[in-house]
């Protein structure tokens, strides 16, 4: 409220990553509106914002990490799927490490550097990275789920599992650490032979009361229960795939236009493009537009064309943004789709984004709220 009137507030937040040392210099943000007026027509405002300036400190002398980690705080966690770290001989424990870093992004993360005993055998899964945006920036997660099954019984010891990082805040090095783990492993030995990989440990298999047939050795039973269970989990993740497929390829519906239930391939989107700006729908056109962003950039979270046109040059990073703007204003009806196909097809796909701040990464929105 300014003045008792009511006003409508649009905040963008960005981060930024600079690649080299020295000064910055960010370009005043440009942003457009129109003033309406009883009785008049549509007045269009521009309005730029003050230009900012920043000197980016080189990396310190005294940082002795293999892996440049400016930070505000970043730490190292760990979980046991049993609750504690005895094993038994034969029987596998998940042993999970998460990375949380505030102020990186989890693809700036590095992979743990571990080493094992012979005794013990490791299976270490894809590592799964996240990114999480709040109100004081982004926090890059690394999380790294590791299968470990001992062979032998006796005492033995995990490694420690580090990280040299810099805290931007006091402006010192500092390590973060998981110390080395003593384990205790007791049961029969078992041969390697035996040990099969598993992903993730297998949930137990309560064996029928009753049964009046032999009771099958303790290596037989063990082997018929990892069967078991690496069959369940691959029905159980081959479910999550194709529901997660299913709902990503979905589009929500614009202007009574809804996008078709099933998963769409690049091609059938561009074709869905073409004959989109053909008949000059702006709602069904951008439905497909973020439909091939996803295809085009698996790797980063396009939900707008605002953002889709970042990584273009001109022409067509202007025809997206005029997509934009008339589908903001309602006046949809008016768009003609004939220049953004001829811009789509003269552009090259799938390279990273043009806009650039004197020779630094470009600017990444965070999130915007209207």
């Amino acid at each position: 409220m300014r003045n008792g009137k009511r006003h409508v507030v649009v905040e963008r937040r960005y981060a930024i990553f600079p690649q080299q040392s020295g000064p910055l210099a960010i370009d005043p943000i440009v942003f457009e509106g129109q003033i309406i007026s009883r009785g008049a027509r549509p007045r269009v405002k521009r309005l730029r914002s003050e230009a900012v300036s920043l000197q980016v400190k080189p990396i310190p002398g005294s940082f002795t990490g293999q892996v440049w980690l400016p930070s505000q705080e970043l730490t190292i966690e760990e979980e046991w799927s049993a609750g504690s770290s005895e094993l038994v001989a034969g029987e596998p424990v998940t042993w999970t490490l998460m990375v949380r870093a505030k102020g990186l992004t989890s693809t700036q993360l590095p992979e743990l550097a571990l080493s094992w005993d012979d005794s013990i055998n490791a299976y270490p899964d894809q590592p799964q990275l996240r990114d999480r945006v709040t109100n004081d920036g982004i926090v890059g997660e690394y999380t790294q789920k590791i299968a470990l099954i001992a062979t032998e019984a006796g005492d033995y010891q995990l490694p420690e599992v580090s990280l040299t990082w810099w805290n931007t805040i006091t402006d010192q090095q500092e390590v973060a650490m998981v110390p080395p783990r003593a384990i205790r492993v007791t049961g029969d030995s078992v041969a390697q032979t035996q040990v099969a990989p598993p992903l993730i440990p297998s949930p137990a298999v309560e064996e029928p009361a009753g049964s009046a047939e032999a009771e099958p050795s303790s290596t037989d039973m063990r082997l018929s229960v990892w069967l078991l269970g690496i069959g369940w989990l691959a029905t159980i993740l081959a479910w999550l795939y194709t529901a997660s497929t299913r709902r990503d390829t979905q589009t929500p519906e614009q202007g009574g236009e809804s996008s078709n239930e099933h998963s769409l391939s690049q091609k059938q989107a561009q074709k869905g493009l073409k004959q989109a700006c053909a008949s000059n729908r702006a709602g069904l056109a951008k439905d497909h537009l973020l439909v091939l962003a996803k295809s085009l950039y698996p790797n980063q979270a396009i939900w707008s064309l605002d953002q889709l046109a970042q990584r273009y040059p001109e022409p067509l990073k202007n025809e997206l943004v005029s997509l934009s703007m008339c589908l903001y204003r309602g006046d949809s009806q008016q768009w003609q789709g004939q220049g953004l196909w001829q811009a789509w097809q003269g552009a090259q796909h799938g390279q990273p984004s043009v806009e650039t701040n004197t020779g630094q990464q470009p600017l990444h929105p965070l999130a915007e709220s209207r």
